[in-house]
C-alpha cells in the first residue's frame, strides 16, 4: 500500500458504517420524538460531518479541459525524466 492510499483510506474512516450510524440516529430521534412536545431534527440527537451542508462544487467545461492540459503536463514532464 502506497502512501497516499493509506492517507486516503485514514481520512475517510469517520464515514465507515455511515448507515448503521444513521439508523441508530433514526431510533433515538423517534424514541426522543415520543416524550418531546417539540419538534426534534435528527442532527439535534447527534451531529455528524456528513451533515454539514457544504456547497457542492461546479467545474465548468473550461475548467476541466484547463486542469486536462495541466494533468498532460505533469505527466509528460514526470514522465521524461
Amino acid at each position: 500500500m502506497k502512501t497516499y492510499e493509506a492517507t486516503e483510506i485514514l481520512g475517510s474512516i469517520q464515514y465507515r458504517d455511515r448507515d448503521n450510524k444513521d439508523m441508530a440516529r433514526m431510533i433515538a430521534q423517534v424514541i426522543a420524538q415520543v416524550n418531546s412536545k417539540k419538534t426534534i431534527k435528527s442532527t439535534d440527537i447527534v451531529k455528524f460531518p456528513w451533515d454539514d451542508d457544504k456547497p457542492v462544487a461546479v467545474v465548468t467545461d473550461e475548467e476541466r479541459e484547463e486542469l486536462a492540459k495541466r494533468a498532460e503536463a505533469i505527466k509528460r514532464q514526470l514522465w521524461q525524466t
